[in-house]
């Protein structure tokens, strides 16, 4: 482990990827396809070799300037996927180098877009797609606490105090230790709680290699699956219930261990972000309820069936807040009494509700993509302040330090960022307009990529307009596969900025950062 803690970051996670690799080889050489088991532990033979060189190579390196190790984690989401991609680019030799790079970042990111229709790729070629998101997920959350905490960004700005100036050459440990101590702490909760939802699921019926896709997917947040269509297909409502439970892991850090930066309650009933995300989740429900209660109140609508009527609304109650859940942790799944929800609620544009969903987001610092939660609850303690001064100026709030700061700079720096994530997405939008892409497409695509919600794009239907399409250049929709280079490198970018946070980019590309 001491060797170890002296490789690099970037080829520590070479190493990792290449050992990844012999898992999809396994399930391969047992379906008796050995040609693709043979590319999976051909890919993995070279990428082991070359990581093995360059740990050698750069072991004994001496001291090394990390900068924190967000450099690092800006290279390995750029670089990593391409080694990542090897087996992909083998397995389907027509899709191409950047295809294959994409679909890996993707699902490195979180993201889970796919430029392949399911039935296209084989059974290890899913497992592979799925582990590398899984294994983003548990990067995203070692991050997290070894890189983004020390340097006071990704939502531990809100509520630390300023960082104070380094005081002469304390030792400290490297990124790598860093990590390997976050990743080991976390491991165990996180494996546990995927074997929890996979024997759960297949128990439930959902089939041995669905149920570990579909567990794979809810804890690592990427909503990656073998195939299209709602949670509870096959498992009901059962199974719906196991993977919600297991998606509230993405509504706060402090279900994760070294959370503890980001308590800002003893309690955990008055935590702000869970307070807020189960508001969000019954507003969401309560919508649903109302709009079919607006809709039998006209006179022109027919006398309805009480008993039938009760059963339909707890259905699609249940299926909206499945729905909302899913969404508000960008993992993008559905539930099977969603789109009866829609129905009988009558909603004209739910795709727009789960979209401002993806943006709002889950927890800080968890595997969630979007602005946070807590980045939202600082906003809304601020205004609840500034609205007690208004009636009582000369109050006193109470709270503690960890409050006040999250009322008064906390709110101002989730305001800017905020604003921040806003110009993104219309960065975004701009660039990938330049490229004759609808509008509409545009807008839903550059939240989807900044918020790491793929899913995003089939549930938001786009309809075509006058005599052009809502797809490219005028043609409907037909999928993420149908972009132009250009967009499609784009919109891998956002997917780089929305997983590392734009104020962590921004703080890359200042000259403070590179003078500490």
């Amino acid at each position: 482990m001491a060797q170890l803690a002296r490789v690099p970051l970037f080829v520590l996670l070479l190493g990792i990827s290449a050992g990844a690799m012999l898992v999809p080889a396994l399930q391969a050489a047992v379906m008796g396809q050995w040609p693709l088991a043979s590319i999976f532990l051909r890919s993995a033979a070279i990428l082991g070799l070359v990581a093995a060189l360059l740990g050698l190579a750069t072991m004994s390196a001496g001291r090394r300037r990390t900068h924190g190790g967000l450099l690092t984690l800006a290279g390995a989401y750029t670089l990593i996927p391409a080694a990542l991609a090897l087996p992909l680019a083998q397995a389907l030799p027509d899709t191409g180098w950047l295809n294959a790079w994409w679909e890996m970042l993707s699902c490195l990111t979180t993201t889970g877009a796919s430029l392949y229709e399911p039935a296209r790729l084989p059974a290890p070629v899913h497992l592979w797609r799925g582990l590398v998101g899984w294994l983003g997920g548990l990067m995203v959350l070692a991050a997290a606490v070894a890189i983004k905490a020390p340097l006071q960004v990704g939502g531990f700005e809100l509520v630390a105090p300023p960082l104070a100036p380094p005081q002469g050459r304390a030792a400290i440990p490297g990124e790598t230790r860093r990590m390997a101590r976050a990743a080991s702490a976390i491991l165990p909760l996180y494996a546990g709680a995927t074997a929890a939802l996979w024997a759960g699921l297949g128990a439930a019926g959902d089939g041995g290699f669905p149920a570990l896709m579909r567990a794979m997917g809810t804890v690592s947040t990427s909503g990656i699956y073998a195939v299209h269509g709602p949670v509870g297909a096959r498992t009901g409502w059962l199974g719906e219930a196991m993977v919600l439970s297991v998606l509230c892991l993405g509504l706060s850090r402090r279900f994760w261990p070294g959370g503890d930066a980001l308590r800002t309650t003893a309690r955990l009933r008055d935590d702000p972000e869970l307070r807020l995300a189960f508001g969000i989740v019954a507003l969401v429900g309560l919508v649903v309820l109302l709009r079919h209660g607006v809709a039998v109140a006209d006179p022109a609508t027919p006398t309805p069936n009480v008993i039938k009527n009760i059963a339909n609304g707890a259905a699609a109650v249940w299926g909206a807040v499945f729905t909302a859940l899913s969404y508000l942790t960008t993992t993008g799944w559905t539930s099977s009494d969603w789109r009866g929800a829609v129905t009988w609620s009558g909603l004209t544009a739910p795709g727009l509700l789960l979209a401002g969903l993806a943006v709002v987001g889950g927890g800080a610092a968890t595997a969630a993509g979007g602005v946070k939660l807590l980045r939202i609850a600082a906003l809304a303690v601020h205004s609840n302040r500034e609205m007690e001064r208004i009636v009582h100026p000369a109050s006193v709030a109470g709270g503690g330090p960890i409050w006040r700061r999250l009322r008064g700079e906390g709110a101002f720096l989730a305001f800017v960022f905020f604003m921040l994530f806003a110009g993104s997405i219309a960065a975004t939008v701009l660039l990938v307009t330049l490229q004759r892409v609808e509008f509409e497409t545009a807008t839903i695509l550059a939240v989807a990529a900044l918020t790491n919600t793929g899913a995003l794009m089939t549930a938001v239907p786009l309809a075509p307009t006058l005599e052009g399409g809502a797809g490219v250049a005028g043609a409907p929709w037909e999928g993420w596969a149908g972009l132009p280079g250009f967009t499609k490198a784009v919109l891998a970018g956002a997917m780089v900025v929305g997983r590392l946070e734009i104020v962590a980019v921004l703080a890359l590309l200042s000259r403070g950062y590179w003078r500490r």
